[in-house]
């Protein structure tokens, strides 16, 4: 989400986005530089949170002693009715720009 990472770079924060496009195989020494380059890593995914990269990223921050905090945006693993849109399934799900950011912003 760009629009995450233009606004938190308009409220001054230093702000990378790294694209992971698949999960198997999963680039784990990739991951694991970012895990040591910031202090706080955020993935955000169109994925169950269970399951899912977030999940697998904690893991490898695990194993790596990785000592940024994880702030991970997924679909909520729950029934959810709301047909529509992508942006009608992000409102529901919680995963729209405004919402990430106010939830980065506020765990700070």
């Amino acid at each position: 989400m760009f629009e995450v990472a233009d606004k938190l770079e308009i409220g001054g924060k230093s702000v990378a986005v790294y694209s992971v496009y698949t999960l198997k195989p999963l680039d784990e020494l990739y991951i694991s530089r970012a895990l040591r380059s910031f202090d706080k890593i955020v993935v955000i995914e169109e994925h169950s949170v269970k399951n899912g990269l977030g999940a697998r990223v904690k893991q490898i921050a695990w194993e790596f002693g990785a000592t940024c905090s994880l702030c991970p945006f997924g679909l909520k693993d729950e029934f959810i009715h709301v047909f529509g849109s992508p942006e009608c399934m992000w409102e529901a799900h919680g995963l729209n720009p405004d919402h990430i950011h106010a939830a980065i912003c506020s765990s700070t």
